[in-house]
This record gives C-alpha cells, sequence and structure tokens, in this order.
C-alpha cells in the first residue's frame, strides 16, 4: 500500500486483540539512523493511523442520487427494411429479409443480374404467399357440419340459422375468395415474367440463365401444382362454401336489411363455386397461358435440365428440396405438352418432339427412383402421373416408368437393417 504523506511503501497487519499495527518500513526521505527503535515505531504507527482515518472518512461523503447524470440514457433505434413488397409498404411493417431489396444500391456492379433479382424477390414474396395459401388449405376442417341444416321451408327459427350461418361462414367464405383471386393474379405474373424471358432482346437469349432463377421459377411451378393438387383434395371447403351460398342468397332474396356491406354479390359466388368445383382448374389454366408465348417449350426445356442437373449432383439437402426437384421436372413436363387433336391430327408442342433438348432417359430412371414424393404434410403424389395424363404419353418411351420392377424407394428390407439399428 502506498501513501502519500509517508512517501515509502509498507506491509503490515493488524492485531484485533491488541489493537495494534506491526510495520516493515522502506521509508524515503526519513532519517532513522538518529532515532531509537521506540520512536521509529511511535512515529510509523502515528502515520499509518491518520491514514486510515482518512480512508475511514471517504464514508460520510454524500453520494445523493439525484446528482445530474453525465451519461446519456439508452435510446433504442428502430431500423425497418424496405423491400419491393407492396404489401409492407401499405401496411408499415418491417421485414428483416431484405429479398434483394437493396438492388439499386448495387445496380452498377450487378448491371446484368438486376432484373433478375427484382424477378426473383417478387416471385419470392408470391411463393411465400402460396404457402401461407397452402397451410389454409391443408388445415382446413369442415364447419358446416356442426351448423344446423334447413330440412324444410316450414322450419321455425329459420330466419335465425340463416343469419348465424351467413355470420359463422363469412369469413371463411372471403378466404376462398382471395385464395381464387391469388392464383389468378400468380398465373398472370408468372406468365408475364416467362414472356419477358422469351423476348429476342432479352439477355437470356444469350444462353444464359441465372441457377438461382431458374431454381425459383421451379419453386413457383411446384407452388402451383400443390395448391391444385390441395383443392382437389379438399372436398370440405367446397361444402362450406355451399351452405354459405345457399344462407346468403335467401338473405338476398329475402330483403333483409341483415345483410353486411362485405357480403359477396351473386356473380362473386357463382365463380368462386365454379372454381371450387372444377377438378385441375389452376394446372390448366396456367398451361393454357403458357401455350400462348412464342418459345415457352424453350424456357421449360432449361428448367428440366436444370432441375435433372441439380438432383443428379445432388444439389439438395433437406427430402423437401429432393422432391422438389422431382416435381418440377414432372410438373414441368405436363405443362410441356401443349397438343391437341385437331380433325384427327394431333397438333403442338409433344413431348417426343423435345427429346433434342431434354433427356427423357435420365428422368425416366428418377421418376423411378422416386416413384412417390411428399407434396404437403402427410400428403403424398406420384410425379409421374403428370406424364400418364399428357396428351402424346408413350409408354415404351418411358421403360422404367412403365416396367413392372420395383425401385429402390419400395424395396423396404434392403433397409430393414438399418432400421432394427435405429431402433437399439
Amino acid at each position: 500500500m502506498y501513501i502519500p504523506e509517508y512517501h515509502g511503501f509498507f506491509t503490515g497487519s493488524i492485531d484485533q486483540s491488541e489493537q495494534c499495527i506491526s510495520v516493515r518500513t522502506s521509508p524515503f526521505g526519513y532519517n532513522t539512523e538518529s532515532m531509537t527503535s521506540i520512536d521509529v515505531e511511535r512515529q510509523h504507527t502515528h502515520q499509518i493511523g491518520d491514514a486510515f482515518r482518512k480512508v475511514h472518512d471517504l464514508v460520510n461523503i454524500p453520494l445523493s442520487e439525484d446528482v445530474p447524470t453525465i451519461q446519456a440514457a439508452n435510446f433504442s433505434v428502430l431500423y425497418q427494411v424496405r423491400t419491393v413488397r407492396v404489401y409492407d409498404y401499405l401496411t408499415n411493417q418491417a421485414n428483416a429479409d431484405t429479398n434483394f431489396g437493396d438492388i439499386f444500391a448495387f445496380k452498377s456492379a450487378f448491371a446484368g443480374s438486376s432484373e433478375d433479382a427484382l424477378v426473383y424477390a417478387e416471385l419470392q414474396d408470391l411463393y411465400n404467399q402460396g404457402q401461407e395459401y397452402a397451410i389454409m388449405l391443408y388445415s382446413w376442417r369442415s364447419i358446416s357440419r356442426a351448423l344446423p341444416h334447413i330440412r324444410s321451408n316450414e322450419q321455425p327459427h329459420r330466419l335465425e340459422i340463416y343469419q348465424k350461418t351467413l355470420e359463422i361462414l363469412e369469413p371463411h367464405a372471403r378466404k376462398l375468395r382471395s385464395f381464387m383471386l391469388f392464383q389468378e393474379s400468380a398465373i398472370d405474373c408468372f406468365v408475364g415474367k416467362l414472356k419477358g424471358l422469351s423476348r429476342k432482346e432479352s439477355h437470356h437469349k444469350s444462353g444464359f440463365m441465372n441457377q438461382m432463377y431458374m431454381l425459383m421459377l421451379g419453386k413457383m411451378l411446384k407452388m402451383f401444382a400443390l395448391l391444385d393438387e390441395m383443392k382437389n383434395m379438399k372436398a370440405s371447403m367446397k361444402n362450406d362454401f355451399s351452405h354459405y351460398k345457399r344462407a346468403s342468397q335467401f338473405m338476398q332474396s329475402g330483403g333483409n336489411d341483415s345483410t353486411t356491406d362485405g357480403q359477396m354479390t351473386v356473380n362473386e359466388m357463382q365463380k368462386v363455386s365454379m372454381f371450387l368445383a372444377t377438378q385441375k382448374i389452376i394446372r390448366d389454366k396456367l398451361k393454357d397461358s403458357l401455350s400462348q408465348i412464342d418459345g415457352f417449350e424453350d424456357i421449360l426445356a432449361e428448367i428440366i435440365n436444370s432441375s435433372v442437373n441439380m438432383y443428379e449432383n445432388r444439389v439438395y439437402v433437406l427430402p423437401e428440396e429432393k422432391h422438389t426437384l422431382v416435381m418440377v421436372i414432372a410438373f414441368s413436363l405436363y405443362l410441356l405438352d401443349s397438343s391437341k387433336v385437331v380433325e384427327g391430327k394431333q397438333i403442338g408442342v409433344t413431348i417426343p418432339k423435345m427429346l433434342k433438348k431434354i433427356n427423357i432417359n435420365k428422368i425416366d430412371r428418377i421418376f423411378k427412383e422416386c416413384e412417390v414424393v411428399n407434396l404437403f404434410g402427410d400428403m403424398s403424389v406420384e410425379p409421374f402421373n403428370y406424364v400418364k395424363q399428357t396428351l402424346s404419353y408413350d409408354p415404351s418411351k418411358w421403360p422404367e416408368c412403365a416396367g413392372v420392377r420395383v425401385s429402390s424407394q419400395g424395396v423396404l428390407l434392403t433397409h430393414m437393417s438399418r432400421f432394427m439399428w435405429v431402433s437399439f
């Protein structure tokens, strides 16, 4: 310990029983040769005692809490990342995923890819919305089964039953209408992007197309196939909307003032009913729209070849990514075949006509290896069924899938040893 008044260093110990301090000193500035040992000891004790008293006096210094602080308080900064999503802008919501929203700052550095990045961001937003609608369809459970049904026109409390039915089912009917409007806008947007790729002035005509861009187009195709399959499988939502339509028409025809402003018109309900009742309406509308694009088969061929290449090189991590590649190949082949029979003749683009641009043998082996893929949740689908539904389907062109050999995916006995090892 260093004591300023002493100008030296000391080490010592305090004996609590005798209240004395023993010190060994190496003073600087004191001549201890002319002093006796008793005088030196008293001098040291006095100086150390004075030092301890000054230390104890520090406790008496007032430290009130109302003293002004010299450090400013912490201030939280809210940073909102703005992307190209119009929905986030209108609802004033923050989106942590930039999703290429800052591409304008690097436009000079990525002049050739800025257009792809913007299209990628827009398609990614549509894909995310499609996943939300897929969750809605997958989790849809029948509501009309729990509601009372009108058996006859003479049934009592019929008006009250229709009013409550309309009140309960109207939010769900609006979801179905928004789903119909979404698939229409998504198809129009997707077809518009493919039209941009087929233009002669497009830089994709040079033969280069970003792999991530191709993968995004494939994910959009898988989304359309997913929504179409789930809409066809779900009969409960069709029954719920029919129940809602019956109650709404009764309330409107009865001239009651209890109808809400957000209630659908008769034309809207008829349009939604036709959309829900028509099988394969999403894929057929997409197929008809793509067939109007000049050179659409070349773009689909590139998407197919890119997916085949990624599958063979195992450019995937999760089973979902692997199954997505297989679904993209199958659904693209279905869209690629736009042939029609006119006066007994088959015209249009067919899969056999595209043999120079796509490798059917590789695709045949892939479909045989993955005969069944997971669609969504516990729902599965056979990808090769899309090829069977084409007008130009020829079993001789698909020896693996049309054969009787059991695929490696279905031979469970070969994996029993691994299952038994995992169980232990």
